[in-house]
């Protein structure tokens, strides 16, 4: 069966880029939907057992515009695109500040100072899937709640199969939910 849907705003994977991603864009207006292919609410993805550390290139995010740019570039051999670089240095500071407004608690995690911004409560340094109610874990669904809170949406079991293009604009996507596919369409 295929169904369809119509958004503003379409985030692949449910981890913080896309739920970020989606949350801000409903709190922009945006009708806003993210595509996760875990199946349950408890779905795996790397954000929830990373360890919740902001940082820049091991460096506190709080740092000045200039002092984050040269950890960037120390960190890629200079390699890094300039404009990105400075977009990160820029905003990385906002990020965290936007994330606490959303209900995101940190704590120092560690002695080291770039660990300053730690989701708490943090996950242990050991090996080992410890993730469940740790600081990302929680800020997933935190995420999450504020998305469906903004009239977002996340489809679980959903993934991505291809772009929907007119004249080389983007004009949705197809995506394959359980057995059945679903039609996104965006203006």
């Amino acid at each position: 069966m295929t169904e369809a849907l119509h958004v503003d705003l379409a985030a692949i994977g449910g981890g913080f880029a896309g739920l970020c991603a989606a949350v801000r864009g409903a709190e922009l207006g945006l009708r806003a939907v993210v595509l996760e292919a875990g199946a349950d609410d408890n779905y795996l993805c790397s954000s929830r057992w990373a360890g919740g550390i902001f940082h820049v290139s091991y460096h506190d995010v709080k740092l000045g515009r200039d002092a984050l740019i040269a950890a960037i570039n120390r960190q890629t051999g200079g390699d890094a695109d300039q404009a990105l670089a400075a977009a990160i240095a820029e905003d990385a500071g906002r990020t965290v500040d936007w994330l606490a407004g959303q209900g995101a608690a940190f704590t120092q995690g560690s002695a080291i100072d770039w660990h300053r911004f730690t989701l708490s409560p943090p996950r242990a340094a050991v090996a080992g899937q410890d993730w469940r109610g740790r600081g990302p874990d929680r800020m997933i669904d935190t995420l999450r709640r504020r998305l469906e809170a903004r009239q977002g949406r996340i489809l679980l079991g959903t993934r991505a199969a291809s772009l929907r293009q007119d004249h080389g604009r983007v004009v949705g996507l197809d995506t394959q939910n359980g057995g059945g596919a679903l039609t996104i369409t965006a203006g």
